[in-house]
Order: C-alpha cells, then structure tokens, then sequence
C-alpha cells in the first residue's frame, strides 16, 4: 500500500493499523513467536509500482496474508486498473498460495478507488474490507467527524483512525472463522475485470539486459533500494539501449510535479511510447508506466532517450512482462 498503510499519519509505527493488526493476530491466533509481519506500505505510491515491487519486497518473505491498500493513491484508468488487477492475481498465484484481503479506504470527501477495485475483487472472490463505508457511514450518521478520524489533513487518518482499521481487520478475522468454506480449493479465474497483463512483471538485472549499451546515462540511481536503474546524464541525448525476451516493458521511475521533470521516448520494436516523469499529485517518489506491451513473447529491442535532454529522469528499474 502506500503511506496510510506505512504507518506514516500515526504518531509511531506502533499505532499504525499495520502493527496493531498484527499484534491481534499474532495474540489471537499465534502459538509463542510463530507470527511475523511485514509491513510494504510506501508513501506516494500506486499499485502501478506495486505490482513491480511485491516480488522484492513481499513475496522474498513468505507471506500467508497479504493485505493491499491502494484504493486513496490509485487513480481511475486503464493504468492502474489493470496494474491493480495484475497485483492482485499476482498475489493469488504465489506457490504458497496467500490469502489476499484487499482494503479501500478514503479522503475527507470520499474518494476512494473503491467501486472499481470491488469489481476485481468480485472477480478473484477475495474479501474487501471497506474503510470507506466505515467512516462515511459514521459521519453521515454524526457518530464519527472527519477530525477524529483524520490526522490534520484531507487523506491520512490520525491514531484513533488506525486503531479503527484495525479493529475492522479483526472483525474480518471473526466473521471468517464463524463461515465455513464451501470448497477447499481455490481456483484463480480465467476471466478478468480490466485486464491482468501485467501480473508477470518482475524487475530485471543489468546483468539480464542483453547487448547492454547505457548512451547517455549512467547506471545507478538517487535511491540505494533499486541498484539496476539508470540517471540521465544530461550529457548529449544517446539512447540507453538493450534486449531481452518478453511480452513488454514496464518503466519504474522519479515523479514530480514541476518542469524539471522529463518524458522518456521508449521504442521497442520500431514502435515508440512517451513516458512522462512530470505528473501531478507527485512529489518525488515512485512511479511507473508501461513501455510497451503485445500479445506474445518475442525479442524485444528496446531503446530509451529522452524527449528534451535539458531535463531530469531518473529509472529506478525496468520490468519485464514475461
């Protein structure tokens, strides 16, 4: 998820809904110390970089439980609905086959990405814990304001608002253990809401990047976490150049919103795609975009220089859709 999932409106980590979930759980259900979490919530982020850094920074634990949160940070849009799905059947389709509980919360005035990720969560029969419902429904009926639930702005809730999103994952813990399942198995849907091209991403090595030729930038990045990408180095506008095998490309780089930001011509193939790094609502973090994308595997040729060599751009990591 992203900030309100990392915890970062909380006055401490261990206020934050994440920890104190877990601490239910692990006192409910644990035996000694058999209970761990980890918490992946990353401010400013969207399921678009989600979906490119579950693999690292999820899966790498061995989760049984995977709780998403994206609905505040995620937009509408064939972008993030089919990153969204792409995570969410990506998570399902782990070995060690994860439950996955998808929660939808909201700002002061409602918005939330909530009616189209229920779709999608429909779909794979996996529950939706709704924040949303929660809060609106409390404020319409005058049992809650957003000032006991926000932590002083629009977005972020507060302690008392964590402790609420917890105890709404542990009513979930008890209404499931009053159910009983009507099949064992699970099997994960052939059929899609927007589409789930993308849920075999995964980030690539410079190492897997054949016929590597970095042009005009250098390999290393402003973020130490993501050590296979590149910054444009300003100096003549050369391509970064390589190939590898694959159904496409996704672009894991810096956003802003100011003009010192710049686009990226992606070309793979003969077909070129601009990938803008100066978006609104951002502030630096991570983001992502599609390169390209077909319907089969093949060599993919990829290219990248940038749109106007007077700006900034800085790829934190290429995903390859396998």
């Amino acid at each position: 998820g992203g900030s309100i999932t990392g915890g970062g409106s909380s006055s401490t980590p261990a206020k934050s809904f994440a920890n104190l979930s877990y601490q239910y759980f692990s006192e409910t259900f644990g035996c000694g110390s058999n209970v761990s979490y980890t918490n992946a919530g990353l401010a400013g982020t969207s399921s678009i970089v989600g979906n490119m850094r579950v693999d690292n920074d999820v899966f790498s634990k061995n989760a049984d439980i995977i709780f998403i949160e994206f609905a505040v940070n995620d937009q509408g849009g064939e972008r993030f609905q089919k990153s969204f799905e792409s995570l969410l059947k990506k998570c399902l389709s782990q070995e060690n086959e994860p439950a996955v509980v998808v929660i939808t919360l909201c700002t002061q005035s409602g918005s939330s990405c909530q009616d189209w990720m229920a779709k999608v969560a429909k779909n794979y029969d996996v529950p939706v814990i709704s924040g949303k419902d929660a809060i609106m429904n409390a404020i319409k009926a005058g049992t809650l304001s957003w000032s006991d639930y926000g932590s002083g702005d629009t977005i972020h809730p507060g302690d008392g608002a964590h402790k609420l999103i917890a105890d709404c994952i542990g009513y979930y813990y008890r209404q499931a253990l009053r159910s009983e399942n009507a099949d064992d198995s699970y099997d994960i849907p052939t059929t899609s809401v927007f589409g789930s091209e993308y849920s075999t991403a995964r980030l690539i090595t410079y190492e897997e990047m054949q016929n590597l030729s970095a042009g005009s930038w250098t390999k290393g990045t402003n973020n130490s976490g993501y050590k296979n990408g590149f910054t444009f180095s300003k100096n003549g506008n050369n391509p970064l150049k390589f190939t590898v095998e694959g159904k496409g490309i996704l672009l894991l780089f810096q956003s802003n919103s100011n003009a010192s930001m710049g686009t990226a011509n992606v070309t793979v193939n003969g077909k070129t795609t601009p990938v803008k790094s100066n978006l609104q609502y951002t502030w630096g973090g991570l983001d992502g975009n599609v390169g390209y994308y077909q319907n089969t595997s093949g060599k993919l040729d990829v290219s990248i220089a940038m749109d106007n060599p007077s700006t900034t751009f800085v790829l934190y990591g290429i995903a390859v859709i396998e």
